[in-house]
């Protein structure tokens, strides 16, 4: 870059061409730095969490006024080997689910909780319309909230 004026733009490109600028984010991050000392530009691009479709031919096009220069490269993507984690799977898997055969079965994970049944209170039982009767206009609501009536004002004019 001694000789340039000024910075040199860098386009990404997968195959030939979809532009990557468009798909910058959380699956390709682009990283671009300079070194005032050597006077060198330096292009990243990092794929995160690859997938299949992120294998196949990449170029990278560096351009600064009349002058313009590429380089092209593969990606390949092949499955990690986890034997570990697929022995741990295989433990959970169901073999008597037939249909459902492979999925996933956790329940001899959980741990049965006993309920405790609460004693319920026998109250007796209580004419709502005695009560308010004889309750003060301003304690209506209270004694219906108290009560479950959701309707007092209906409840009020039927009498």
């Amino acid at each position: 870059s001694s000789t340039l004026t000024r910075k040199p733009t860098m386009k990404w490109l997968k195959g030939k061409w979809l532009d990557l600028a468009s798909k910058a984010g959380k699956h390709l991050q682009f990283k671009e730095t300079y070194d005032r000392n050597t006077k060198i530009y330096t292009y990243e691009m990092k794929i995160i969490k690859v997938v299949p479709g992120d294998a196949g031919g990449y170029r990278c096009e560096v351009s600064a006024k009349d002058v313009c220069d590429s380089s092209t490269f593969e990606i390949s993507v092949e499955a990690a080997h986890q034997d570990d984690q697929a022995d741990i799977l295989s433990a959970f898997k169901r073999a008597d689910a037939g249909e459902d055969e492979g999925d996933l079965d956790f329940s001899a994970l959980l741990k049965a909780t006993k309920k405790k049944k609460k004693p319920e209170k026998e109250e007796p039982e209580i004419d709502v319309w005695e009560l308010l009767k004889s309750a003060h206009p301003s304690e209506y609501e209270k004694i219906a909230f108290k009560y479950g009536i959701t309707d007092l004002r209906g409840m009020l004019k039927r009498r």
